[in-house]
C-alpha cells in the first residue's frame, strides 16, 4: 500500500515555517544594526550632529529584548560630543537598569570601530568639555559626576595616580545623590575601598594601584655604527634581553645583549691582523633607569639613561676545530660607556577589576637609542659610536598591596 506523503510534509512546513521566520527576522535585525552604526560613524567623520541624533534614535528603536544596538559607553560619548548632558546625566542617574538590561540581551552589537570613531574624537576635546561642563546650568553634584565620568570613558583615570579617590569623595560629599550607583561602580572599578578603621568614612585605603612592578623582555637588535666603527664594523644584530624593576613611574632594570657581525677592514694590533670579512662577537650588559613620561591602558613611553661594559672579541674556536685561526689576545676588547634609549610598549591590558585579577599586561616593545663606545681609546680603528633599535615583547608583572 502507498503511503500519501503530502499531509506530513504539509505539517513538517507548518512547523519549521515559525523557526526560518525567526532565523531570517534575527539576520535582517543584525543587518540593520550592522548598517546604522556604519552610517553613524560615517556622520560623526563628517561632524554632522544632527544626522547623528537621528541615526542614535534609529539604533535605539531597532534595539529589544535580544538585540543591543549600541553600548552604554558608546552613547555617553556621544552625548559629550553632542552636547546632551540631560540625557546624559539621567542614564547615569539609571546606570543599574542599564546594566541589567544588558545582560539580559542575548546578541550584542556588531563589533566595529564606533567606539574607537566616537573616542577618536571625544578626546582631544576633553579640555573645552571640562570647561563647557564647569559654565553648564547644572547642580554641583551634576558638574562633578560629568566630570568623573568623561574622565572615567576617555580612561584618563589611568593617567592619574589617585583617581579612584574621586569616586570615593563624591559619595562623602553628596551621600544622598541620584549618581550613588554609578558612584559605587567607578569605585569597584577602579579597587578603592574604604578605610576599614574609619567610622565615618574621611580617609580611603587603595588596593587596586600596583606598589611595584617587575617586568622581562626579550628583543631583536640592530647596532648601527659611526664615526670609525662604521669603516671597520658591519653592523651589528644579536638578542637583547632585559629586567627592570617598576615603581612610582621610575624604572631601574638591567640589560645584557649578544650580538655579533663581520670586519669591514684589516684591524691591526702590532704586527698581529685580524681580517677583513672575520667573524666578530659582541656582548654588552649595564644597568639603566628610566621616567614614564606616559603610561596608560594604551601605551607606555619611558626615556632612559644607563652605564654599561661591552666586550668586542674574535670567536673562540672549538677545540676539536684545528683549521679555525687563532688570534691574539690583544683583540679582546672591552670598555665602559653610556646610553641613551626611549622605549615604547604597546600593551595588551585589562583594565578595572580585570586589570588587577590578571595581575600583569603583555605587549610589544620598541627600543631605540644611542652608545657612546670607548673602544677608540684602545685602538683608533674603533672610535666612534653605535645607534641601535630593537623590537621585541615583554611582560609587565604587578604587586598589589594587600588588605
Amino acid at each position: 500500500m502507498r503511503l500519501n506523503l503530502l499531509p506530513f510534509s504539509f505539517l513538517l512546513l507548518l512547523l519549521t515555517a515559525p523557526v526560518l521566520a525567526a532565523q531570517e527576522s534575527d539576520s535582517s535585525k543584525v543587518a540593520s544594526i550592522k548598517q546604522t552604526r556604519h552610517l553613524l560613524i560615517t556622520s560623526m567623520l563628517a561632524n554632522d550632529p544632527v544626522e547623528c541624533v537621528v541615526l542614535m534614535d534609529s539604533l535605539y528603536r531597532l534595539e529589544d529584548s535580544t538585540h543591543a544596538a549600541i553600548d552604554w559607553d558608546e552613547r555617553w560619548l556621544l552625548y559629550y560630543w553632542l552636547g546632551n548632558y540631560g540625557n546624559l546625566l539621567g542614564e547615569v542617574a539609571d546606570f543599574d537598569s542599564i546594566r541589567t538590561l544588558q545582560r539580559q540581551r542575548k546578541i550584542a552589537p556588531p563589533t566595529d570601530s564606533l567606539f574607537a570613531t566616537i573616542d577618536g574624537l571625544v578626546y582631544p576635546l576633553r579640555f573645552d568639555l571640562f570647561q563647557e561642563i564647569h559654565r553648564a546650568f547644572l547642580t554641583e553634584s551634576e558638574k562633578a559626576m560629568a566630570t568623573m565620568t568623561l574622565e572615567y570613558l576617555l580612561q584618563l583615570d589611568e593617567q592619574e595616580e589617585n583617581w579612584g579617590l574621586k569616586p570615593a569623595n563624591f559619595r562623602v560629599v553628596y551621600p544622598n545623590s541620584r549618581f550613588e550607583n554609578f558612584a559605587v561602580f567607578l569605585q569597584e572599578v577602579t579597587a578603592y575601598t574604604l578605610a576599614p578603621t574609619s567610622g565615618f568614612p574621611t580617609t580611603y585605603k587603595r588596593s587596586g594601584k600596583p606598589t611595584w612592578a617587575l617586568q622581562f623582555d626579550g628583543a631583536l637588535y640592530g647596532g648601527y655604527w659611526r664615526g670609525e666603527l662604521d669603516r671597520t664594523l658591519n653592523s651589528s644584530y644579536g638578542l637583547d634581553l632585559g629586567a627592570t624593576y617598576w615603581k612610582n613611574r621610575h624604572n631601574i632594570g638591567w640589560r645584557i645583549s649578544f650580538g655579533g657581525q663581520k670586519l669591514q677592514r684589516d684591524l691591526y694590533e702590532g704586527n698581529e691582523v685580524w681580517p677583513r670579512e672575520a667573524e666578530s662577537n659582541l656582548t654588552i650588559t649595564g644597568f639603566e633607569y628610566g621616567f614614564d613620561i606616559v603610561n596608560n591602558t594604551r601605551l607606555k613611553l619611558m626615556p632612559a639613561v644607563g652605564y654599561n661594559v661591552s666586550f668586542l672579541f674574535p670567536p673562540v674556536p672549538d677545540e676539536d676545530d684545528t683549521s679555525a685561526p687563532i688570534y691574539s689576545d690583544d683583540f679582546r676588547y672591552s670598555e665602559f660607556h653610556p646610553s641613551f634609549s626611549l622605549t615604547l610598549d604597546l600593551k595588551n591590558q585589562k583594565t578595572g577589576a580585570e586589570k588587577i585579577k590578571t595581575s600583569h599586561f603583555h605587549g610589544f616593545r620598541l627600543r631605540g637609542g644611542l652608545r657612546w663606545m670607548n673602544y677608540g681609546k684602545d685602538n683608533e680603528s674603533l672610535d666612534g659610536y653605535m645607534f641601535f633599535f630593537s623590537l621585541g615583547y615583554g611582560i609587565f608583572t604587578y604587586q598589589y598591596p594587600h588588605g
